[in-house]
């Protein structure tokens, strides 16, 4: 089985670096979530190679301040600043970032495939992770972040790691950025449908031949499946595949 993802040594490739000591964790169950100690102590060490499109994050807390550098996304350079120590940067996979490291650099990376945080959305009933809005080029104060990536530091020197406490702080980070960057859709109260939701979830189950996945439809209206399900039947007084079978039943009894 091949091994993928932006973590560990495939990270380190990108910055041209021949080590990237990473933690990899299972916490979540059959996805990884990584943590990678990128460091560089040259300056105008050039552009990172494209890291491979995913759906993933990757969530960078420096550990020293970066002077100066630049930044592309989705091919275009994007407005930075100098990243000084302790500040966070999240990047989307999906957004081709290419960096130009020009100043000596030190930050960690963690993973969060977009999988791993639609799990944790889930369990705690929160909203899916749908868009950040954020200009990594400029960093944000993140303490959450900041402390836990902290926290981590020790171990990598750590030769008996206590894989434990590895695997809380780093699904602890994957929590953060759910709850969070994880309510990013104002335009409707977390949980509930308004009546034009609720149209648009009725059209979509209507039009699937063969059944739209739950998750596919919840995360059209930035739910997860469960929450999804208790805002359908509070709207309608039916669950999902419940009312999808009645109007399916009347259409045949009336022949329409």
């Amino acid at each position: 089985m091949t091994i993928e993802g932006a973590f560990g040594h495939r990270l380190g490739d990108r910055f041209h670096l021949r080590q990237a000591p990473t933690f990899v964790t299972k916490a979540l169950g059959k996805f990884d979530v990584a943590a990678t100690l990128i460091k560089c102590d040259i300056a105008h060490n050039g552009l990172t190679k494209p890291i491979p499109c995913e759906e993933a994050l990757l969530v960078a807390l420096q550990l020293k301040t970066c002077l100066r550098h630049d930044l592309s996304i989705d091919g275009k350079w994007v407005k930075t600043a100098p990243l000084e120590a302790g500040t966070t940067c999240i990047y989307d996979l999906q957004s081709n970032p290419i960096a130009n490291s020009i100043s000596p650099f030190m930050s960690l990376h963690f993973y969060l495939p977009r999988k791993a945080l639609d799990a944790i959305s889930e369990a705690e009933e929160c909203s899916y992770v749908q868009a950040i809005e954020h200009n990594p080029g400029v960093g944000v104060n993140d303490a959450v972040v900041r402390e836990l990536g902290y926290a981590l530091m020790p171990s990598f020197g750590d030769a008996a790691v206590d894989n434990s406490l590895v695997d809380y702080l780093t699904v602890s980070v994957a929590s953060h950025i759910v709850v969070r960057y994880g309510n990013m859709r104002k335009d409707r109260p977390v949980g509930k449908l308004d009546a034009a939701s609720e149209a648009r979830a009725k059209e979509m189950l209507n039009a699937s031949i063969d059944g739209i996945p739950l998750v596919t439809l919840a995360r059209e209206f930035g739910m997860s499946a469960r929450t999804f399900c208790r805002a359908f039947r509070a709207a309608t007084g039916m669950l999902p595949h419940d009312w999808l079978k009645k109007i399916k039943a009347d259409a045949a009894r009336t022949g329409h």
